[in-house]
């Protein structure tokens, strides 16, 4: 069996060097020095790794509230402004109503197929446009 080994020589502080003697020496011939740097190395990979991991969570987790919190806002906008909306249009039907001696209902029944027909008219050329 071969075993393959990339080897890089890197300086360590002594403190750090003595701390891990002191463990490999608790550990006795189950371990050399060398053993218990690659174990520390790969330690701090590993947690490092997943602390990065869990930051961009956190961040799409952030991103994603600040987007439903736009979501709820917009929402709001639209139920709002819809209201208004509404507002006027009733009251011009009430207006015309009045003027052209119709029911309300009748003058609603004979503009709302004029109005779709005319929205999805003005959708159609848009979406030709673009």
């Amino acid at each position: 069996m071969i075993f393959l080994s990339n080897t890089t020589t890197v300086r360590v502080l002594r403190k750090h060097y003595n701390q891990i003697s002191k463990i490999q020496q608790e550990l006795g011939q189950r371990s050399t020095i060398q053993d218990e740097i690659n174990y520390a190395l790969e330690f701090y990979i590993t947690h490092r790794n997943q602390a990065q991991l869990l930051a961009d969570s956190k961040l799409e987790e952030i991103v994603l509230n600040r987007l439903r919190k736009f979501e709820d806002r917009i929402a709001g906008l639209l139920g709002k402004t819809g209201m208004d909306v509404s507002i006027v249009l009733i009251g011009f039907l009430k207006f015309l109503s009045d003027e052209l001696n119709m029911k309300e209902t009748d003058l609603y029944d004979m503009l709302r197929p004029l109005a779709a027909k005319y929205y999805t008219k003005q959708r159609k050329h848009k979406d030709e446009d673009e």
